[in-house]
């Protein structure tokens, strides 16, 4: 741009001088001076349109050099944003591979709880429903007491008391038993609380066993008795008993080889 200010200085300077008036006198070869003045007219031109077609080359090629500088600018600010880019994203992934591989980690955390939880639950059942646990009562009319005391064993096991055993029926009969009247609507013992109730359908029974996991007392007003009623399977339709009689097996079974029969059960007693 300078270059071009200073050649069209020079031209304008030049017109200036050329464009002065000139005598019509006649040189030393007998040419009037104004053949002169032409010729200094078309030297001017030549110049004017040389430098012209000069000035525009030039002018075109800073344009052209402008033009490639802007595009290198922007490639290399491109290529600089594609290394940024290319820098980012493996952080990126590692930071999604962490996420990910933490992710796994807890899954596999959970998964390991829920098996050690499962396998306690398992463990718990078993003991539950151990033979030890369950007993035959002491003495006619006492079906009642002697089921009460076999569940109030299992939610002290579900509760780790580990002196559940201590549960009996003669030292829960201390509280419990009014003698001559039989077992009471409510009592506590060993910090377990029992209390009455009537059901009048099957649904009901369910309903009860699957809140109370311990099991509740099962009895049938009419017979009259009572059984110590563990739990129900819902996949088979099966309820799960230990009758207290003599004269029926020792440990959990069916109910069906019990005295009563599920459908007659009125009454009930469960822990709070």
């Amino acid at each position: 741009m300078k270059k071009f200010s200073v050649a069209l200085a020079a031209l304008l300077l030049t017109l200036t001088v050329a464009s002065s008036p000139v005598l019509a006198a006649e040189g030393d070869n007998g040419q009037p001076e104004t053949y002169i003045e032409t010729i200094a007219d078309t030297g001017i031109q030549s110049s004017a349109e040389a430098f012209t077609e000069e000035t525009i080359a030039e002018t075109a090629a800073a344009e052209t050099a402008g033009t490639e500088t802007a595009a290198e600018d922007r490639t290399m600010t491109g290529a600089e944003t594609s290394e940024s880019t290319e820098t980012d994203g493996p952080s990126l992934n590692v930071t999604v591979e962490n996420t990910a591989a933490a992710q796994t980690a807890a899954d596999v955390t959970d998964t390991i709880r829920e098996d050690l939880e499962a396998q306690a639950q398992a463990e718990l059942f078993e003991r539950m429903n151990a033979d030890e646990v369950f007993f035959k009562q002491s003495a006619r009319g006492k079906c009642t007491l002697a089921s009460a005391a076999m569940i109030m064993r299992r939610a002290a096991m579900m509760a780790g008391d580990e002196a559940w055993d201590e549960i009996t029926e003669s030292s829960l009969g201390s509280v419990a038993w009014r003698g001559g009247v039989g077992i009471g609507w409510s009592f506590t013992y060993h910090g377990i609380t029992m209390v009455h109730d009537y059901v009048s359908s099957v649904d009901e029974i369910i309903a009860l066993l699957e809140a109370h996991p311990e099991g509740i007392v099962a009895y049938d007003s009419h017979m009259p008795h009572a059984v110590a009623l563990t739990d129900y399977d819902a996949e088979t339709g099966i309820f799960y008993c230990s009758d207290p009689s003599e004269t029926y097996p020792g440990g959990r079974y069916n109910i069906t080889q019990s005295m009563i029969s599920i459908e007659d059960v009125d009454v009930v007693w469960y822990c709070e």
